[in-house]
């Protein structure tokens, strides 16, 4: 285990890593989360905020609840640990899950729709 601090290069310190943890108690996106799955790690993080809606328990990580021990974590990043080939398909499913619903178009797109619901429910509230 390495604390690595801040840094303006994102991706130098997640190329180094094995398995990403994320044991957060108060994020609401957690973009950080994403780009650690863009770059194919496994996520071990709690299931706060968006988290949840992109790293599937068990397919592209571990998902904990906040108010997990850290015996909980440290469990998990064990398991990952010991098992390259787990870290490895689920690394990869992590990748597929970015691919598919991160890409600029795809992105582009839910904002605009989101955009178009918010403007309408502004133009005609109820």
């Amino acid at each position: 285990v390495r604390f690595m601090g801040a840094t303006d290069d994102v991706a130098l310190v997640l190329a180094e890593m094995d398995v990403f943890a994320y044991p957060t108690t108060g994020e609401s996106v957690g973009f950080v989360v994403l780009e650690a799955m863009a770059m194919g790690l496994p996520v071990v993080s709690t299931t706060v905020g968006a988290v949840p809606s992109f790293v599937c328990q068990g397919r592209t990580g571990f998902l904990l609840d906040a108010q997990a021990g850290e015996q909980d974590l440290a469990g998990l990043i064990e398991v990952l640990a010991d098992d390259g080939a787990l870290r490895s398909r689920m690394g990869a499913a992590g990748r597929e899950v970015v691919q598919r619903r991160c890409a600029m178009p795809r992105f582009g797109q839910d904002y605009a729709q989101l955009y178009l619901a918010v403007a309408r429910a502004y133009a005609h509230p109820r």
